[in-house]
């Protein structure tokens, strides 16, 4: 889920400012505020209630977290809106290449957690 976001968001930076995102671009542009779409909050909980009625997650969890581990297993993030755009080209392998580099990261963030509790 974080590293959807993580994509989402320099993509999002892409498309908001016509230049190749970096981290530290992508952060001060979520400093600023994104946009996040209503219909997709909309649509993440009406998933996360049919999910909660069929017993496959709970309605607080899913909302909160956007994931449920299972099979199959579902992830939701709503997308994040550009009003003024400046770019497009691109977008798609940005949003590709940022959720791996986001896992990743957190994979690396991960370990060093565990490596400074033990």
């Amino acid at each position: 889920f974080m590293a959807l976001l993580f994509g989402a968001s320099l993509a999002a930076t892409l498309a908001a400012t016509g230049m190749p995102p970096t981290i530290s671009r992508a952060k001060e542009m979520m400093n600023k505020g994104f946009e996040i779409s209503e219909d997709g909050l909309r649509e993440h909980k009406k998933l996360a209630s049919l999910l909660d009625t069929e017993g496959e997650a709970d309605y607080k969890l899913f909302v909160e977290h956007g994931f449920v581990y299972g099979d199959p297993g579902v992830v939701f993030v709503p997308s994040i809106l550009v009003r003024e755009v400046k770019a497009t080209v691109g977008l798609g392998d940005t949003i590709c290449s940022g959720t791996l580099v986001g896992e990743h990261l957190l994979k690396n963030a991960r370990k060093k957690a565990q490596g400074s509790s033990a």
